[in-house]
């Protein structure tokens, strides 16, 4: 994942109300717009290169999260975000149960060692006005990647996301994200999955694009790279 300081990236974007102090921070929105339901992350991208980690990659065990999993995903979340953790289980408690055991998961862990060390989100979004020629396309998205600090640039978040995208694949043919189009990181990142752009400057209720446009990126089931068995 490691598009920013954590693995993978879905957006730099900074939502109405909120600071953006800290990098690859979750933030739960309890509004009654599109985003009432999903997780958006917030992020403060650092500076692009195309140099990986010398790291070694550490090998995962990825699946979907339970609720007894969530006290755990929390903390990596509230740790990440600097944030109420209370807030941050209570937001997960509630996502899970509205859309826990779908296809595909909403939640998935990633697992080393029987120690959880990062979690990733897939969501369903659509614009509010069908037909919005600068909205968001009707599908699933890529909802962002957490990693524990100790584990990052470990490719833990490419994991994550081919779990993701095979997921998506099991149900439609077509998967979708969106970035700032200043976070060259991230946007690296997805092309190596087959991403491509799909219209820009486009609009999602509660985001600002920080200093930037959103760019509307799409992957074809036919066009995806497997990046863990390359």
């Amino acid at each position: 994942l490691m598009p920013y300081s954590i693995v993978s990236i879905v957006s730099n974007v900074s939502i109405d109300s909120i600071n953006s102090r800290h990098l690859c921070s979750p933030c739960f929105l309890e509004s009654h717009h599109l985003t009432n339901l999903y997780p958006i992350l917030v992020f403060m991208f650092e500076p692009f290169s195309l140099h990986s980690s010398s790291a070694e990659t550490l090998s995962c065990l990825v699946e979907p999260a339970t609720f007894s999993d969530l006290p755990l995903i929390a903390k990596i979340s509230s740790d990440r975000e600097g944030s109420s953790y209370e807030r941050a289980l209570k937001s997960l408690k509630l996502l899970v149960t509205q859309h826990g055991g779908k296809e595909p998961p909403f939640l998935l862990k990633a697992v080393h060692h029987q120690e959880i060390v990062g979690f990733s989100k897939t969501v369903w979004l659509e614009p509010e006005i069908s037909g919005d020629p600068l909205g968001l396309v009707p599908g699933w998205y890529l909802g962002g990647v957490v990693v524990s600090p100790d584990f990052r640039r470990r490719g833990i978040g490419t994991q994550l996301t081919d779990a993701r995208l095979e997921a998506i694949f099991r149900v439609t043919e077509s998967a979708y994200y969106f970035a700032n189009h200043r976070n060259k990181t991230s946007i690296h990142f997805h092309e190596g999955f087959g991403f491509q752009e799909v219209k820009r400057a486009i609009e999602v209720p509660g985001v600002t694009f920080t200093n930037g446009v959103g760019i509307l990126y799409s992957l074809e089931k036919t066009g995806y790279h497997d990046q863990v068995s390359v």
